[in-house]
């Protein structure tokens, strides 16, 4: 339940980015990610200085943090900040796409339908198989299978299963 307070300055915050034009948006968007991608190596060194105890954190959590970002629209994105068992080589797959005169990366196909079927929810799988179809075919499925195998055998029979259908 949030505040009053909240609430206003949640309210001001919609209503100042709506006079925002979208380059300025997308500005203030990537502003926003630095900062948090700051906070969290941030709190990160200082988890690993205090030597957080297991008991006090959850080491078992595939996903150290989440940035859940929603517009006006309620179109939603989840900037992961870190995935376990994802390749290091996944950032050299990464590819460029070109937004309003900023160059994006964006995690290559295998790697997302990969990360789709480890999270293994609903509307997951739902992307993963949406993002099979899209590919026409135009994919290193080798690379799709060693991916899915990073994550455990329950990934890599659902990516199996989604394969076959």
């Amino acid at each position: 339940m949030k505040s009053r307070v909240a609430r206003e300055a949640e309210r001001a915050l919609v209503e100042a980015t709506q006079r925002l034009t979208p380059e300025e948006r997308l500005n203030a968007y990537l502003a926003h990610c630095r900062l948090v991608m700051e906070l969290y190596e941030a709190g990160r060194k200082a988890w690993m200085q205090t030597s957080c105890c297991r008991s006090q954190c959850d080491t078992e959590d595939p996903i150290p943090g989440l940035l859940r970002l929603r517009d006006g629209y309620d179109n939603r994105v989840d900037l992961l900040i870190g995935l376990r068992g994802m390749e290091p080589q996944a950032f050299s797959r990464a590819i460029e796409v070109s937004f309003q005169g900023k160059t994006l990366k964006f995690v290559g196909r295998e790697d997302f339908i990969a990360m789709k079927v480890f999270a293994g929810g609903p509307m997951d799988m739902i992307d993963a198989s949406r993002a099979l179809a899209a590919s026409g075919g135009c994919m290193d499925r080798e690379l799709l299978r060693r991916l899915a195998r990073r994550y455990g055998r329950e990934a890599a029979e659902a990516l199996e299963r989604l394969l076959g259908s």
